[in-house]
């Protein structure tokens, strides 16, 4: 998921944040996922949407395609 020439570039706190935004993107999407109800998982995949577009806005150019 992530280009390791482009993460070995960011900065120790840039790093950190790219791998926290990663895992909460997981997690979301793993609530989403074991969730039976349709509004509960409508929520969990808006947040996951969420954050899946803050880590390209922020962090794209070191991100796989």
């Amino acid at each position: 998921m992530v280009e390791e020439k482009g993460f070995n570039n960011l900065n120790s706190k840039e790093q950190w944040e790219l791998i926290g935004l990663i895992d909460k993107l997981f997690f979301e999407r793993g609530e989403y996922y074991s969730r039976e109800s349709p509004g509960v998982s409508l929520v969990y995949l808006q947040q996951a949407e969420s954050v899946r577009k803050q880590l390209k806005a922020r962090f794209g150019n070191v991100l796989q395609q």
